[in-house]
């Protein structure tokens, strides 16, 4: 894992491994009254593009304080923000951990989905385990 401060634009970011994804990367912005965390999930869906979007609007029904939301150029992002008074090192450790088993759980099918014919999963003998560095 990997942690750093964009100071000028006032949000940090960790880089975690994922097992479907190479890296999830989580950044946290302070606001004025809310901690603000967004993950990039995919790039735009180069085919299908309403069945992917499809799906995970119906995943966000499953999500708990997160949604699935279109960033710049269509990318997809999961988002979501706390009030800052109700920050603690278990609600970090929350979002953190939601951001990664949401992104591990749901990218896959949506990168089969909107990019069709070019994504493969991994097989399971290929993901990264907690004994890997």
């Amino acid at each position: 894992m990997a942690v750093d401060r964009q100071e000028e634009l006032g949000r940090w970011y960790l880089r975690l491994r994922g097992e479907e994804k190479d890296f999830v990367t989580v950044w946290l912005t302070v606001r004025q009254r809310t901690l603000h965390h967004e993950t990039q999930v995919m790039p735009a869906p180069e085919v299908n593009a309403g069945e992917t979007f499809e799906y995970l609007l119906r995943r966000n029904a499953d999500l708990h304080q997160m949604r699935f939301a279109l960033g710049l150029e269509d990318a997809v992002y999961l988002v979501g923000e706390v009030p800052v008074a109700a920050v603690t090192e278990e609600e970090l450790d929350r979002i953190i951990g939601a951001s990664l088993a949401y992104v591990d759980a749901y990218f896959p099918t949506a990168m089969t989905i909107g990019f069709a014919g070019r994504y493969r999963r991994r097989p399971a003998s290929a993901r990264p385990n907690d004994t890997q560095t």
